[in-house]
């Protein structure tokens, strides 16, 4: 018992010691912006950049947690509880499944590439320079789609994995129509350009300079005819325009006029008749309802909509072949499927107030004159509000790793540019800082253009 006492006296006092070491802190946040800065740049390349950022990312926040959490993001997050009942949820609904193996898959491939990033973008975006560095890794990563996207359209294979074109869309890297998804999410951030450019130059160069940018991303978005990436950016430009203040009524009706005709007259793919007789709204979401009914309360399990549907003896078909679909097609019917309406009520409690939580403080921050980072984090907000949930309504699984890592990556860096500053000049008159967040030094940053 003394030698066990004494050991545990000794694990105390290296503990403590560490704490107080002034690269403790440090080292933790190397490792978090080490794994931003890899998943936000390279994941469209390959899941090997998912995997290496999303664990460089889990090191570090824990780190962070362990040794300095008195002075992390986290500890000054209000709503960090929703998340963590949440997260609690989903974790139990792997054991109070009927399905235990694809449970425990689909979670476990989402805690360094999905949840934790959510928590590493909070940390992250603690300063002006750290925001602005976030959008611009996005930026970059849309612009190299692109212009893999462009080599793609006029080669038939993309020039990084030489992948070709699926059926005529534009697929770029990531191999697959889904870039369309990406794209809806990343594409926003690439605005940030408008307000790193130098003021001196004339309004009409930065235009130019940025539709420029833009220009490559924006052609893969339409040819990758992604519908649900159409539908979640054009949700996020509304959002963003919203947000700015700089939409009226009379800009509403031109646009819902050629949202008719495109709908009535347009391409068949984007037909309000070929949307309605899509097997998502005919066959794949009546399905999942049926399960929500039957599992109303907790529903059937994380990734567990196939093994429902097969449980209920539900047959779907298309053209006359008979089908399995391993998730419907639409995050929030999955969510009523797989954890009942607890587990849908913990997910849009989360996601409800962080948007009203947000979004108050952005507006509020862009009645301020430090308007630029207020409207970087908007684009963000957009971008998540937007460009992911919009696109939810008939897009992917919840649990698709690449796609639910990238909106939590970007939820929680707009979240950590909110945290880190509070808008309300009765409370503060400090700018966002341009180093990571100390307390010992409050001496406000030098404004910034």
């Amino acid at each position: 018992m003394p030698n066990i006492s004494l050991s545990r006296e000794a694990l105390v006092r290296r503990y403590h010691a560490i704490r107080s070491h002034p690269a403790a802190s440090r080292a933790g946040d190397w490792l978090i912006a080490a794994g931003v800065c890899t998943f936000a740049l390279l994941m469209p390349l390959g899941n090997m950049f998912a995997e290496i950022g999303g664990v460089l990312c889990l090191a570090g926040v824990l780190w962070t947690y362990l040794f300095n959490f008195r002075q992390s993001a986290l500890h000054r997050y209000p709503l960090w509880p929703l998340y963590a009942l949440f997260l609690a949820f989903l974790a139990f609904k792997v054991v109070h499944s009927i399905h235990l193996q694809t449970s425990w898959y689909v979670f476990n491939s989402n805690i360094h590439k999905g949840f934790v990033l959510f928590l590493a973008g909070l940390e992250f975006v603690r300063t002006r320079k750290r925001l602005y560095l976030f959008a611009l890794l996005l930026a970059a990563a849309s612009l190299v789609q692109g212009l893999d996207g462009i080599y793609q359209f006029i080669n038939g294979t993309d020039f990084i994995k030489n992948a070709m074109t699926e059926g005529g869309r534009l697929t770029a890297s990531m191999g697959g129509g889904r870039v369309g998804n990406y794209m809806s999410m990343a594409l926003l951030p690439s605005l940030v350009l408008w307000v790193l450019l130098p003021a001196s130059l004339p309004r009409a160069a930065r235009l130019g300079i940025t539709t420029a940018f833009l220009a490559p991303g924006i052609f893969l978005w339409m040819f990758a005819q992604a519908r649900s990436g159409w539908v979640g950016l054009l949700i996020a430009v509304l959002l963003l325009a919203l947000m700015l203040n700089t939409i009226r009524l009379r800009h509403l009706l031109p646009l819902g006029a050629i949202v008719l005709l495109m709908g009535f007259f347009g391409p068949e793919r984007v037909r309000f008749a070929t949307a309605l007789n899509d097997v998502r709204i005919s066959d794949i979401w009546p399905a999942a309802m049926s399960v929500f009914h039957e599992h109303f309360w907790l529903g059937v399990g994380n990734g567990a909509f196939r093994h429902g549907t097969n449980l209920l003896g539900i047959v779907m078909e298309w053209n006359g072949t008979v089908v399995v679909y391993p998730h419907p097609h639409n995050i929030y019917v999955q969510l009523l499927a797989e954890t009942g309406i607890i587990g849908f009520g913990l997910f849009a409690a989360f996601t409800l107030s962080n948007g009203v939580w947000s979004g108050l403080r952005i507006r509020q921050g862009l009645r301020t004159p430090d308007r630029p980072y207020w409207f970087v984090t908007a684009l963000l907000w957009a971008s998540y509000f937007g460009g992911y949930l919009g696109a939810a309504v008939s897009a992917h699984s919840f649990f698709r790793t690449w796609w639910l890592g990238t909106a939590m990556l970007i939820l929680g860096a707009m979240v950590g540019a909110c945290a880190s500053f509070n808008p309300d000049p009765a409370q503060t008159s400090a700018a966002p800082s341009a180093e990571p967040h100390n307390p010992a030094e409050q001496a406000p940053a030098p404004p910034v253009r």
